[in-house]
Order: structure tokens, then sequence, then C-alpha cells
């Protein structure tokens, strides 16, 4: 996606941008007007404003005043998925705050505006304009929704605009004449984000709910007379004379219906004080609001107990059964009938079995009901991650991250693992009441997937350089720096001025070492193209600068310290220890003492495997995996070895670069020079990093 600056661009260059990157039906707009726009835009609503007519928009100047967008459905010809446009006008600091909090508790506006495109006016930080893409369509919410009370800061205050039918001015001043200013660029608006918030309506949900605000929860078009009900508050139209009693009683009936679950009956009543002191022409007496405000108590109070007796006695389906209410549940048998319920009630994972009972007064009446039959766990699943690897040449099994809720209450979370362990590890803190939990975890796990509550979270556990789905290189876990030309030449200079000197004769040796080095953290990438890189074997005489020479290597990423990088035989000595070496990350590891005898013939097969695959090898994780799971070979691998290599094997030495250190390489630990050697490098090491900087900002 191209990137303006939208705060110093001109009217034409943002409705571009709008229009081509963003794919967006931008029309023009004067938010001096009463209603806005200045065109009729119906027609626009499902169909996208076309290339010659947003050119003749800009030539003709009809965006210098303002420019609104048509909120929903956006119009991208590339994309295989429908997109969404939802837009959030934040009118209060609560609302911003409570926002801003579903992302972390020190989040703000300024660092989301790299995700979501924002725009607020610097006099004003009680307002502000959010804009973001999801796959689905998200719920509106308008201001009528709102239980506001009369001074306006005790509830968060916004509006949700995200079918065809709304519009929002954006990138144009306000109707009082200050303007908007972007926050950010809204960069990172299409990397991954629009899966993502999708989830965040669930989340608005939670924190609207605090202050007795439906949104989820309620239908907006059922008032609860089965008549549709909208509202929209506008300052500058106010409801008739004759039109305040009728109307005050479908919006009291409206918001009885949605909040009655929720909230207590005074600020209900508020809410419906507020619209009467101010959006009506002159307020109704105090004693007619009390009496609308009793009579839609009643009488919602009824409709609602008729609809849910019904629900039970003569309803259709699991919505009969009131134990499934507000709770994740999947039926697992049809006749009995049977569910495995997340129970929020008792925070208990349930077998229920559905009953019934005739009412003897009344045989046309059944009533039915559940019977708890089983209960696996004590405790039910309150977020849920899949982690789905993005290197698709691996075959893994999935990982779960889990957050449950206890009968106490208290929260605990497992994190990535299988279901498999997952269940094992509930067993062990004493959460399992009975055999078949792990069956009815699967069962309700998938209840979640179902509901669209099981969040996928596709960053990648490994640190180096992988290629994604469209072979474009993917640095992962690294911190890439831009290089410092003094740091780089003063890393060239030790090499040739200062390293050198100390492998006269052998500067082969160096050079291989640094060459190999700068190459070895792409190796993925070769493999991923039939190539390989050689493993170094560095074997001979004792104290012959063969670690030393390894650690040179290591130095150019600054793991010559680190002991995950420079690691002794003895660590590495089974599959299983050498798989886990091997599989972290793409940049070299150093094996000192590797040892080469009948025992660990294992060793020489893996070694090849490794070299030459992607994968280390593959192991069944567990006698109840389906499925086995590949380790992959991310690390190339420096060996050394006071003896020699098996030279017998072919196939060994096709894929090592065995290079031989003599006795006249060798010097006595005690000797000065070597005593010289082991300070020099110590000191120096460091300076080697800028080189692989550059290589990785290069890359």
């Amino acid at each position: 996606m191209k990137t303006i600056d939208l705060n110093n661009a001109t009217a034409n260059e943002k409705a571009d941008f709008l229009h081509n990157e963003l794919h967006l039906n931008v029309i023009p707009a004067d938010p001096a007007r009463s209603k806005g726009t200045t065109i009729k835009w119906g027609h626009f609503q499902h169909e996208r404003v076309s290339d010659e007519q947003h050119e003749q928009w800009k030539q003709e100047g009809d965006f210098n005043k303002g420019m609104a967008i048509i909120t929903g459905k956006t119009w991208h010809t590339n994309l295989d998925y429908d997109v969404h446009l939802t837009s959030i006008d934040f009118d209060n600091e609560l609302a911003i705050k409570e926002f801003c909090a579903l992302f972390g508790p020190k989040a703000t506006l300024e660092k989301l505006a790299k995700y979501l495109l924002i725009e607020q006016r610097p006099d004003d930080k009680t307002r502000a304009h959010v804009y973001f893409f999801t796959r689905k369509q998200t719920k509106k919410l308008n201001r009528v929704a709102v239980a506001t009370t009369k001074d306006g800061k005790t509830v968060p205050i916004m509006e949700i605009k995200s079918d065809c039918t709304t519009i929002m001015n954006i990138a144009s001043p306000h109707k009082n004449g200050s303007k908007y200013q972007f926050l950010g660029q809204g960069t990172h608006l299409y990397d991954g984000n629009i899966v993502t918030y999708d989830k965040l309506e669930k989340q608005i949900d939670s924190f609207l709910s605090k202050y007795g605000i439906a949104y989820l929860l309620e239908s907006d078009s059922d008032n609860g007379n089965g008549k549709n009900f909208n509202f929209n508050f506008d300052g500058d139209e106010k409801i008739s004379i004759g039109s305040r009693h009728n109307f005050l009683v479908s919006y009291a009936d409206s918001l009885v219906r949605k909040l009655h679950k929720m909230t207590p009956p005074d600020a209900i009543k508020n809410a419906i004080e507020y619209v009467n002191q101010n959006y009506f022409e002159a307020p109704l007496p105090d004693a007619e609001v009390q009496r609308i405000f009793d009579d839609a108590i009643k009488f919602i109070g009824k409709q609602v107990e008729q609809e849910e007796k019904q629900k039970q006695e003569q309803g259709q389906g699991p919505e009969r059964y009131a134990e499934l209410w507000n709770n994740i549940y999947h039926q697992i048998n049809d006749n009995p009938e049977k569910y495995i319920v997340a129970d929020r009630r008792s925070n208990q994972l349930k077998e229920y079995e559905g009953k019934h009972v005739t009412i003897k007064a009344n045989p046309d009446i059944i009533r039915h009901y559940l019977v708890d039959t089983n209960t696996y766990l004590g405790c039910i699943p309150d977020e849920i991650i899949k982690h789905r690897n993005p290197l698709t040449f691996l075959r893994t099994q999935e990982l779960y991250t889990i957050s449950f809720v206890d009968i106490s209450g208290e929260r605990f979370t497992l994190k990535q693992k299988t279901l498999a362990n997952i269940a094992s590890s509930l067993k062990d803190r004493a959460c399992v009441f009975k055999d078949g939990h792990n069956n009815a975890l699967n069962v309700i796990i998938q209840a979640y997937k179902k509901k669209q509550l099981v969040r996928i979270n596709e960053d990648v556990p490994y640190i180096g350089f992988f290629t994604d789905k469209d072979n474009k290189i993917l640095p992962t876990n690294i911190e890439i720096k831009e290089p410092i030309i003094t740091e780089l030449a003063d890393a060239i200079k030790f090499i040739i001025d200062e390293l050198k000197p100390h492998y006269e004769n052998r500067i082969a040796l160096l050079s291989t070492s640094i060459v190999w080095g700068m190459v070895a953290p792409i190796i993925l990438m070769l493999k991923t193209n039939n190539y390989f890189l050689k493993a170094l074997h560095l074997f001979g005489f004792a104290n012959a600068t063969k670690s030393n020479t390894g650690k040179i290597i290591l130095a150019l990423d600054g793991h010559h310290e680190d002991r995950t990088y420079v690691t002794h035989y003895s660590r590495v000595d089974t599959q299983a220890r050498f798989g886990d070496a091997v599989s972290k990350s793409t940049f070299p590891i150093l094996i000192d003492e590797i040892k080469f005898d009948d025992k660990n013939s294992w060793f020489i097969n893996q070694m090849k495997s490794t070299i030459e695959s992607k994968t280390a090898r593959t192991k069944f994780p567990n006698s109840k995996a389906l499925e086995p799971e590949d380790i992959p070979a991310l690390s190339t691998l420096i060996l050394t070895s006071n003896s020699p290599p098996p030279f017998h094997d072919s196939g060994y030495m096709r894929r090592t670069i065995a290079r031989p250190f003599p006795q006249s390489e060798s010097w006595s630990e005690n000797d000065p020079k070597a005593i010289e050697f082991k300070e020099f490098l110590r000191v120096n090491l460091p300076r080697l990093k800028a080189l692989g900087e550059f290589r990785n900002w290069y890359i």
C-alpha cells in the first residue's frame, strides 16, 4: 500500500489515497452543511464510485471543502475475500480510554495509529475518529444505545458506523472550523490486521456492558413491540411537541428491552430523562416521563417473561434449554440429546442430557430441561489462541494457548501446548474430574471455533531468515539496524590489519570462515531452492585455534559468548538434544569436541540430513499423536574435533568443508602467543558485529 503524508497532502491527494489505495467510496462533503454531503450518494451504497467520476470531482475542486467515506463493504479487486470498513466516532475521553485498554495497559491512540487510521482535533483530545478493516461487517452502534447520564462523563459515548447506509467525514475540517489531524499513517492497516479486528466487536461489547450499554446482546431493529425503531441523536433537530409522547414510549420500550438484564432501572430512567430534556422542543412533565418509564418496565417485563417461557415449553432446538443460554456448547448426540457445555455459572465443563415432561393441566405443553450427567473439568476456557506455524514445509501439531477460569474464579493460562498436553496439565492441576476429559475438551474447542472465539496467532517462534508463502524474505525476531559506516569500516580494518597477521600462511582459512559466516544465516533459503551450505568441520591438534576460528564466525552476530550458539557435544549427544539445538535459529552453531565412533553412528546420518534437508528429523511427540512432527534443520554447523572426520563416509565428506589443523598450528596453552591471541580475541571480537548487522540490513 502506498502511503502519503495525510496531514500535509492536498485535498485531491487525500481523495486519491482513499479511492485508489484503501478502495473506499469517497464523496465530496461540506461539514458546515447540516447534512454534510454536497451530492446525493444513495446509489453509491451498492456500487463503486467510478474512476471517471472520481477524476471529475477532483478537477472541479469538489473535495476542497471536505470529503466523506461510505462505510461498510469496500471495493477491493485484488483480494479473494470481502473487506469491510468500520468507523468509530468517539465523543468523550472515557470511550477513548476504554477502547485503548483493549490493546493493552499502555496503549494510546498515538501508538495504535500504526495499525489503525486515526484522526483527532489538536484542540480537543476527548474526541477521535478511528478506522479499520474487518472480514465481516461490524455491528453498528447508534448513540441511542448509550445510556448516558446528564453530565455525559460516567459512560462511554461513541458511535460505530459499519454498513453502507452511513458515512463519515474524513480528512476534513470540523463544522466549527477546527481541523482534524491524522496521528499516523496506518501503515500496517493490511498487515494481518483484517482478521484480528474481526474480534474487536466482542471486546467492545465487553467494556460497554460494564456501563449497562447493550451492543451485541439485542437486535437494533426490535424495540420490544416488534416494530423497527432507530434514532440518531442530532443536536440540530428537535422532536416536535405533537410527537413527544409516542416517541418517548417507543424509545423507553426499546431501551428497557435492551438493558433490563444488566442495568439498574435508575440508570435506564436517567437515559430516558436525558432524551426528554435535550431532544424535545419542550420537555414532557416529570410525572408523564415517570409514567412512561413505569409502563415500559411492566410491558417489557411481561413480554420477555412470556418469550422465555415459550422458548422453554414449546421451543425447538437447543434454545429451549435455559441451561444453555449464555454458555458455549456443542451437541454431541441426537437421541437422547446430549451437550458438552462450558457452564459459566459453575465454571465447569459438563455433559448435559435433554429431558422433558408433559404438563398435566395442559398436555399440549411439554417442558424441556437438561440433566447434568457428567462433570469433566473443574474449569472452562476463557480465551483461546491457536498458533499456526507459517513455515508451511513443516508438519507440526496444532498448538494452543488457553486461559481457563476454575471453579474458584481463579484465572490461569497454559501456553503453546497441544490439546493432549493441555489435558495432561489440567490433570496435574487437579482440574480433571472424570475420564473422557480429553474428548470433552476437544469438543468444546470446536464449539469456540464455530462461534469464532478462537484467535489465530502466526508469530514465528524462530530466530533468523525465512521465506513466506510468496517466497519473500521474512526476518523474524531480529533487530535490523541500518549500518553505521564507521563501525563497518572498523570491522573490515580489524580483519585485514589486526586479525589477518594471526592467520599467516593460512589466509584461506580466515577468508573461508568470514564468507561462510556471512552466508550461513540464509541457509534455509538455499535449501528451499535445492542448494545447501556445507558444514565446517575443523579437526586436528589441540590448541590450534579450531574453536577460536568458530567463535570469530559467531562474532559476526555477537553470538561468540552465547551458550545457545556455543555448545559441547555432551549437550547434543542424543537425537532429541541435537534436534532441539538446531531447530531454533538459522544462525550457525559451534559444537566442540565431536566424537565419531560406532556408538555415535547415528550422529553422522543426523548430520547429513541436517546439512542438506529442511528437517533434522521427524518424530511422533507422544503415543496419542495422529501425525508426526517435523523438527526443522535451521542452523548451519561448525564442528570441531581432535579426531578426524569419517573419511570413509563419502556422503558426509561431500557435505562438509573439512579443514585439518596440523601440529605446526598448535600452541601450548601457556605459550605467551597463545595467551596474547586469546586476550586479543576477547577484547576485539565484538567489533565484528557490524559486519553481521550490515548483512542483515542488506538481506
